[in-house]
């Protein structure tokens, strides 16, 4: 039976561009995107911050580590409040910020049109039908619908794609000569005002200050994104991506026009041609004086609009400009078919051929290959880790589907599991968790459907021996300033598909409790306040925990413009929700915020609950495999 989806209505930003990668797995704003779709609750959505929130807001800043794991990144969470201005925003300048995004001859990443939002869903969809669908960055053909971007993409939606294109392989015939840059903490450096000189030219656009333009209004909401800095976008968001992209157009533009006139007469597709994706640019050349020339232009053109180069990582290269990082994957890519050839070959009566004698020796060879393939080619494992995780999630998947994988052994799975988890140590950012979580799904749904019921209950040991081990590294080299995001997701995951849960004395430790007092509480953020409540459930083991987070959220909402903060926001919704605290206690978090009475208390309480979700997914029972979805459908903020 087929249904339409009308995804038509100016709250489908909420799903897809407001909130960075880079978040819990628990975390989105599906319920948040229905709740806004509701008369009563957008009602009391807006009397939530009545009289407590000035036209600015301060975003929840949180440093994640980069893949290398030698420096960290700060990423931004918005404001709810500002988040549905960004939806009003889509709906009043979708048209013309897609206009003012197609006007750069270098961008190879930029919006191109509205996705399409009304159609209809059938059991029959051929798949044909399904890959021709506008979308962006999709790894599972299976996502929610939901979840396709406002905008489709053009020219290429990740960098990869570029590298294995046949306009890559054209530019190397044709050029000989390559330059490499990008630049310096772009987003954090871009000054909001200079989109109104993007747009309307810097005089103009001093002439219009104040007016009612489409750059001014751009700007204006940016900023109230931050805190109202001028210096600085938030980074995260996808509309920050696209507000850098009518910046860089601008400058590309400038570009091509310099590089014409004297002393330079330069023509773009004789002399040269640049590949720009967000801020990374590929410059091509036949001579290294061109590259420099260019170069100047660059630096000219930046200065103006208050950016700089990187110089430590500007890089000069001549042909041949075969990408190490392409040749490793191809070889990681040759790995897990050898893996295939080796240990999944089947014959005629749907027996494994070659069984697996010791899984720890099988692991060894082929973590050592992985390292082997790193260092040939000199790169970082995080570089490489997250491209193998994929590689093995989708081996995984396919073979577990098949006919007779239920005649798989315990040893085969386990080595996958080993496999798995070394790779993952070697660099534990974000988007590698992700793909472990899923591979610990697809190997426990593997395992449930085995013969020998002796898998699932060692496999499951072992899924709590690794993540203890990964735990225990992580925390050895955890910085200060970073959010334990990546600890937090396995810790999620492992609350979803095992029975056994994580020690006490563990949990406690991630979370930097020692002594258990209230004061110990304060140092949580919202992420790791949300991701403990969830752990610990309703369990009455827990009841001193679940009661310090609640007298902690109470103090939080409780103190002076604690709803200007977004994190202080989102927790104020997620908690009053939340199935672990008493109907009674979520009221106290009411009196606490906005000092009602109890029967006012328990009158909003009963609104703020009609759906019984805002943005975290309380929801012990949610499919697992959904949730890892939604976040394999978008790729990471880098």
């Amino acid at each position: 039976m087929s249904k339409n989806i009308d995804l038509n209505n100016i709250y489908r930003v909420l799903l897809t561009e407001v909130l960075p990668y880079e978040i819990p797995l628990m975390l989105d704003n599906e319920g948040f995107y229905l709740n806004m779709q509701d008369k009563e609750l957008q009602d009391i959505f807006y009397q939530t911050f009545q009289g407590k929130l000035k036209k600015w807001t301060i975003p929840f800043d949180y440093s994640v580590r980069k893949y290398g794991g030698d420096k960290s990144r700060k990423l931004s969470l918005m404001h709810p409040y500002i988040q549905v201005e960004c939806a009003k925003f889509y709906e009043s300048h979708d048209y013309y910020m897609l206009s003012l995004c197609s006007n750069s001859p270098f961008s190879i990443r930029y919006i191109s049109e509205r996705t399409k939002c009304i159609f209809k869903v059938e059991e029959s969809e051929t798949k044909e039908e399904e890959e021709n669908l506008n979308r962006i960055e999709i790894l599972d053909e299976e996502v929610d619908k939901l979840y396709r971007s406002y905008f489709s993409y053009k020219r290429y939606d990740m960098m990869y794609k570029f590298f294995t294109s046949g306009d890559y392989l054209r530019l190397e015939q044709k050029y000989s000569h390559l330059m490499k840059m990008d630049i310096a903490r772009c987003f954090y450096h871009i000054y909001t005002h200079t989109i109104a000189w993007a747009v309307k030219g810097k005089e103009q656009a001093k002439e219009l200050i104040g007016k009612e333009t489409f750059e001014n209004a751009f700007d204006t909401l940016m900023q109230h994104a931050n805190y109202n800095e001028t210096n600085g976008i938030i980074v995260g968001p996808e509309i920050s991506r696209i507000f850098a992209e009518v910046i860089l157009q601008r400058i590309d533009i400038n570009v091509v026009n310099r590089l014409k006139q004297s002393p330079y007469s330069l023509t773009l597709g004789r002399d040269y041609e640049v590949r720009r994706y967000i801020d990374d640019h590929y410059i091509y050349a036949n001579n290294e004086e061109t590259l420099c020339s260019i170069l100047d232009v660059y630096k000219d053109e930046f200065q103006l609009y208050k950016l700089y180069i990187n110089e430590s990582k500007l890089e000069f290269l001549k042909r041949p400009f075969v990408s190490d990082v392409a040749v490793a994957k191809k070889e990681l890519a040759e790995l897990k078919n050898s893996i295939s050839e080796r240990w999944l070959v089947k014959d005629e009566k749907g027996k494994y051929k070659h069984s697996i004698k010791n899984e720890m020796s099988s692991f060894s060879s082929i973590v050592n290959k992985f390292c082997s393939i790193t260092y040939r080619y000199n790169q970082r494992y995080g570089t490489l880790n997250r491209y193998f995780l994929t590689l093995i999630s989708s081996q995984l998947c396919e073979e577990s589907n098949k006919e007779y994988a239920s005649e798989a052994t315990g040893k085969l799975l386990l080595m996958y599991l080993e496999v798995a988890f070394y790779v993952f140590s070697l660099d534990m950012n974000v988007s590698a968790s992700i793909k472990l979580c899923r591979i610990l799904y697809e190997l426990h749904k593997w395992a449930e459907k085995c013969i020998d019921k002796t898998i699932l209950p060692e496999l499951e040991n072992r899924i709590f021996r690794e993540i203890k081990r990964c735990l225990d590294i992580y925390e050895v080299n955890k910085k200060n300033d970073e959010i334990n995001l990546e600890a937090l997701n396995l810790l999620l995951c492992l609350s979803r598909i095992m029975q056994t849960s994580i020690s006490r004395t563990q949990l406690l430790r991630l979370f930097n409790i020692n002594k258990g007092g209230i004061d110990e509480y304060k140092q949580q953020n919202y992420f790791q306040i949300c991701t403990l409540l969830y752990i610990i459930g309703s369990d009455i083991t827990y009841d001193d925990i679940r009661k310090n987070i609640l007298e902690e959220i109470k103090r939080r909402v409780k103190e002076e413009n604690s709803m200007w903060h977004a994190d202080t926001a989102m927790l104020f919704f997620d908690a009053i929700v939340c199935p672990f605290f008493k109907k009674s206690e979520r009221k106290e978090i009411i009196e606490e915020a906005f000092r009602d009475t109890e029967n006012t208390a328990y009158k909003k309480l009963k609104s703020y609950n009609k759906t019984g979700r805002w943005f975290f997914n309380w929801d012990k029972k949610c499919d697992l495999s959904y949730l890892l979805s939604k976040k394999e459908y978008h790729s990471p903020y880098e």
